[in-house]
């Protein structure tokens, strides 16, 4: 009936049984859990703003060099 009404916005059937359990063990709102590890900080406007200056004023410099001098991940 849900499915229905909502098409693909829906959550599916186990995905609403997970939440469901979640809910019965004491869980209290849907935010995410924080998470071990570096926080993701490559994808924000101030990153992109200070990677594009930084290529503008060396364009020789490796992806390597740039993600050392940014603080981020070589993969990001």
């Amino acid at each position: 009936m849900i499915k229905k009404a909502f098409e693909d916005e829906a959550m599916s059937r186990s995905k609403t049984f997970e939440w469901h359990k979640r809910f019965i063990e004491g869980r209290e709102d849907i935010n995410d859990d924080s998470r071990a590890g570096r926080p993701s900080t490559s994808r924000n406007v101030e990153m992109v703003a200070k990677v594009r200056k930084i290529i503008r004023s060396d364009r020789r410099m490796t992806i390597r060099e740039l993600s050392t001098e940014c603080n981020i991940s070589f993969g990001s």
